[in-house]
Formats: structure tokens, C-alpha cells, sequence
């Protein structure tokens, strides 16, 4: 009977085997005295910190602690990893902006020279402007002097126009010069219509009376009246008289009309005899008079009470 009750106690094992009851209670007393490793599984000591088996530390919070230092190397590995992948792309970004900036730079510095270039090209049309309009601005002064010679008889004018004839250092302006002063020379050689009118008009619309020398003097001289200076210089062309070489010398240096001057250069020339050549040769006359002014005034007839 006792030993079938303890047969009928007894327990299979995982292997199969029958456990006796004793075996039994013991198991529960011994594992009431264990704990299984959080990890491992195995049985420890209930107070156990560090499981004999694995090596691991039973406490929740050192495990958290280990878990959580376990986990630094991998934060760390993907902080730098970021670390990396933002450097890489502020690099690129930089070698970018490094790269833009080069080819603004070069295109900056191309536009420069091209812009050299047409400056330099725009300085040398704008010098020949400059050049061209001085040039025009210069022969038009040149023609306003050959106008106002002609228009208001200036000798003045004439005179420039010769003296800038005779200057080599500008061949442009002197070319010019000496075709105004033909230019002049053309028209004065041409108006002889002027003396006809004037004579009639001196003879019958100021004074109607025959005129001596010494009037035609004094006329020639002192009258403010351009148009008779010019009939009393061509008057005195047959007045071979003394007193009328001076007078005419006289007007031809000091008078200020073209008109009086060329009649008392003609009037001159017939009454001394002395070629002049050139229609406004002022220095043929100065020449002539100051080599033959004693042959000329010996020539002279003196003049009779009345002036004649």
C-alpha cells in the first residue's frame, strides 16, 4: 500500500522520468529560494545583482543605464554621421556659390575688357568727331569773315582772312582762308557797278556841282558816309595833283571799308604810275610810296588858289 501511494505521488519529469515526491517538494523549496536572469533565463539567487551565467546586471535601472550607454556610441555614430552629411552639403553648396562666383567674376572681367574695347573704339570716333567739328567750327569762322567782308565792306575781315592765308602752321585753315580772300577779291573785282550809282548819286542827289581837289581830299578823308569816300577815291583818279598821292596813301592805311580802300588803291596806282598787282595790296602800296615817294611828288601839279 505504500508503495503504490507513493507511486501514485510520483510525477513525470521533462525527461520522462518519474520524480518522487520528496524530489518534488524540494524543487519548489529550491526554486521559492531562485529567480530567473531577466536575460538569460537561468535560475540565481534572489538577491542576485548580476546573473552568474551572463554576466548581467539584474537591476532595471542599470540596465536602462547600460542600455542607454550602450545606445551612446550608436547616437554618437549617427550625430556624426548628420554632422558629416550636413558638412558635405554646406561644402557643396559653398563650391557652388565658390564656382557661380568664378564664372561671375570672368564674366565681369570679360564684360570689362569689352567694355574697354568699345570705349576705346567710341574715344577715337568721338577725338575725330571732336577734330572734324573743331575743323568745320574753324571754317566757318573763316566764311563769317569773307560774309562780312563783302556784306559790310570790313576790311578788318579781309585783313584776317590774309594773315591766316600767310600761316603755314594749320594748311586746312590756310587753304580756306585764301579761297574766302579770292572769294572777296572775285566780288570787289566784279562791282564796279557800285562806283557808277555812288558818282551819280554824289554828283546829283547830294551835291550838284563840279568838286576841286582839296574837296574831293577832305571828302575822301573826313566824310562818314562810306559811299562818297568811294566816289571821291575814284574821282581823284585823274587828279594828278599835289596833295593827292598823300591822301590816297592816307585812306588805303586807315580806312575801314573795303569798298573806299580797293577805288583809292586803283585811284593810287593811276595817279602814281606804281603797279599794283594784288586788288587789296596794301604793302605794294606802302612799297611804292616809301621807294618813290619823292619821284611822285615831284610829279605832282601844284594846286591853284581855288583848290583845282
Amino acid at each position: 500500500m505504500t508503495e503504490k501511494s507513493n507511486s501514485k505521488q510520483d510525477k513525470i519529469d521533462d525527461r520522462g522520468m518519474n520524480v518522487p515526491v520528496e524530489s518534488q517538494a524540494e524543487s519548489k523549496k529550491v526554486a521559492a529560494r531562485e529567480k530567473s536572469c531577466v536575460y538569460c533565463q537561468e535560475l540565481i539567487h534572489p538577491t542576485a545583482k548580476i546573473c552568474h551565467f551572463c554576466d548581467r546586471n539584474q537591476s532595471k535601472y542599470s540596465n536602462l543605464g547600460n542600455a542607454i550607454i550602450r545606445s551612446v556610441p550608436l547616437a554618437l555614430a549617427i550625430v556624426a554621421f548628420v554632422q558629416v552629411i550636413l558638412a558635405y552639403q554646406q561644402y557643396y553648396e559653398a563650391r557652388k556659390e565658390r564656382i557661380e562666383a568664378s564664372e561671375a567674376l570672368k564674366t565681369a572681367k570679360n564684360s570689362e575688357i569689352a567694355l574697354d574695347s568699345i570705349r576705346s573704339q567710341y574715344q577715337e570716333k568721338f577725338q575725330t568727331i571732336s577734330a572734324e567739328s573743331a575743323k568745320l567750327q574753324n571754317r566757318n569762322r573763316i566764311i563769317l569773315l569773307g560774309d562780312d567782308a563783302i556784306a559790310n565792306g570790313k576790311r578788318g575781315s579781309l585783313e584776317r582772312l590774309m594773315e591766316m592765308g600767310k600761316d603755314s602752321s594749320d594748311t586746312i585753315a590756310q587753304v580756306a582762308a585764301n579761297s574766302e580772300r579770292l572769294r572777296v577779291y572775285t566780288f570787289y573785282g566784279g562791282a564796279l557797278y557800285f562806283y557808277y550809282e555812288l558818282v551819280d548819286t554824289l554828283h546829283n542827289g547830294i551835291i550838284k556841282r563840279e568838286y576841286t581837289a582839296s574837296e574831293l581830299i577832305g571828302i575822301l578823308l573826313h566824310d562818314s558816309k562810306w559811299e562818297r569816300r568811294v566816289a571821291s577815291a575814284r574821282l581823284l583818279e585823274s587828279q594828278k595833283k599835289e596833295g593827292v598821292p598823300e591822301a590816297l596813301v592816307q585812306c588805303i592805311r586807315n580806312d575801314g571799308n573795303l569798298h573806299v580802300v580797293k577805288h583809292a588803291i586803283l585811284s593810287f596806282a593811276s595817279v602814281t604810275g606804281c603797279k599794283v598787282k594784288d586788288l587789296f595790296g596794301f604793302d605794294e602800296v606802302e612799297k611804292c610810296w616809301t621807294d618813290q615817294s619823292d619821284r611822285i611828288t615831284r610829279g605832282m601839279k601844284p594846286l591853284n588858289k581855288d583848290g583845282n
